[in-house]
């Protein structure tokens, strides 16, 4: 699967030979994230890298790497007044997208891609989730569509499949050059299990929604989702919730500041809630993101 998503990158700008090279972008990211109220979680790095090639006005291409290593410590288990120990362990996963994106037709984006993971949580490794999607839109003013993702778990037996619907709706208001330009977005989720995986159920409804404010230099984010999420997709297919967690929703910000032209950074802060696998415990987590940005 590695090979492939290799082949992927290599190919598609080779294909589209007739168009100049136009944009070019690079953002690695660091990130952590705490647990609190877990049973054996405490903390999880991220280190990563996304990429961007614009070629034309018709095509693109994303590409994104990142390495995680989730950190489990020592936990103590009463049992029929007998202690149980779970000694610490660490899982480290590696996670590999690729994304083409098509905007031959008037107004209108196609997009596919593919994310793979390998991972030393057995049930998940060699995981591959494809997806693909449709958007309408008008330039500054509203977009409009719907993204499909297929999961594939095969190491569960039986195997464990996840469909994902997310539709989007987004608009542009206020005025950039004189107090600054705002964009709403509201997402909808909806998964659905091909098999049930611990918590009783099979279908997971979600909805999202994000503001964000422009003006010169800056640009602000607040967002917050609820509902029930297993096994989602998020971020545009570049993360993938694997663990047999059932997540409950998030809120959190961004703010991002350009530098120059040619470079930003970006901190993201968030907090959500989900419940681990047999545990009636509700987990808390605060995440931390760094975001650097290049243009080349």
């Amino acid at each position: 699967m590695r090979k492939l998503i290799i082949s992927f990158c290599l190919v598609i700008p080779q294909v589209i030979f007739s168009q100049t090279l136009k944009e070019v972008h690079l953002l690695p990211y660091i990130a952590y994230i705490n647990f609190e109220n877990a049973f054996q979680k405490e903390y999880t790095g991220v280190f990563g890298i996304y990429g961007y090639y614009g070629v034309g006005l018709k095509h693109s291409f994303e590409a994104g790497a990142d390495f995680t290593q989730i950190n489990f410590g020592t936990r103590d288990l009463e049992v029929s007044e007998e202690v149980i120990r779970f000694n610490e362990f660490k899982i480290n996963q590696l996670d590999l997208t690729a994304v083409y994106n098509n905007f031959q037709l008037l107004n209108l984006q196609l997009r596919a891609g593919i994310h793979t993971i390998i991972t030393d949580d057995s049930l998940t490794n060699n995981a591959i989730i494809v997806f693909g999607g449709v958007k309408r839109y008008r330039s500054n003013i509203y977009n409009a569509g719907i993204d499909i993702y297929g999961s594939f778990y095969n190491n569960y037996a039986p195997n464990l499949k996840a469909v994902q619907i997310t539709a989007t709706f987004g608009f542009n208001f206020g005025n950039y050059y004189q107090s600054g330009s705002f964009y709403a977005e509201t997402r909808g989720h909806y998964i659905n299990l091909s098999e049930e995986a611990g918590f009783g159920e099979t279908q997971f409804p979600s909805i999202e929604q994000s503001l964000f404010y422009y003006y010169k230099k800056f640009t602000m984010e607040a967002f917050f989702w609820i509902g029930y999420q297993l096994f989602a997709v998020q971020n545009n297919g570049f993360v993938v919730y694997n663990l047999a967690e059932r997540h409950l929703g998030a809120y959190g910000g961004t703010i991002k500041f350009g530098l120059s032209n040619k470079a930003s950074i970006k901190i993201k802060i968030s907090r959500a809630r989900f419940k681990e696998l047999g545990l009636d415990e509700i987990v808390k987590s605060t995440s931390v993101v760094l975001i650097t940005g290049f243009s080349l």
